[in-house]
């Protein structure tokens, strides 16, 4: 939220009221991501929908993204995390992301490193 919207909210609600007001609107938010993830799983798989039903779950959550992804794998009990290799420094010399760097790093459970072959030109094939 903004300074000005803040500061608005401040005026005419008590401190209370605008802790849950923060609150319901992160929870909003949080929902229409995870809403959006599953859409866009439903996009990618496309004619393979049954593939679908092989997600078990979609969790937003806020965090520091690399142990915030250990932890759910530890508390989901995952034995292989997949992780994408994707990273938005646009300098494709840059191999990983910072995210799967993190993970390579800190996990203790076998990864699958899948390559994100979107940024590639045709000469790099």
């Amino acid at each position: 939220m903004g300074l000005f919207a803040e500061s608005a909210l401040q005026t005419y609600l008590n401190e209370g009221r605008l802790k849950e007001r923060r609150s319901s609107g992160v929870s909003t938010v949080m929902a229409s991501i995870q809403q959006r993830i599953l859409e866009g799983l439903r996009d990618e798989i496309g004619e393979f929908i049954e593939d679908l039903e092989r997600v078990n779950a979609v969790r937003v959550t806020k965090g520091n993204p690399p142990m915030v992804i250990l932890d759910e794998a530890q508390q989901l009990g995952v034995v292989l995390l997949v992780l994408g290799s994707h990273s938005h420094v646009t300098d494709m010399a840059v191999a990983l992301g910072r995210t799967a760097s993190r993970l390579v790093q800190l996990s203790e459970m076998p990864q699958y490193l899948l390559p994100v072959l979107q940024h590639r030109g045709r000469g790099d094939l």
